[in-house]
């Protein structure tokens, strides 16, 4: 948890939970966010 890619991994499917999408590749979730370099993905526990 509370690592950062600098892009989404390939073949994540996104999935909307209480209005918020999360991406899920395998069985690690993930949320976009951004920062001062741009979007990044950031992995988050489940939702």
């Amino acid at each position: 948890m509370g690592v950062n890619y600098a892009e989404m991994p390939a073949g994540s499917m996104p999935i909307n939970k209480n209005g918020t999408t999360y991406y899920l590749s395998r069985n690690t979730w993930f949320r976009p966010a951004s920062g001062a370099n741009g979007i990044y993905c950031q992995v988050v526990p489940a939702p």
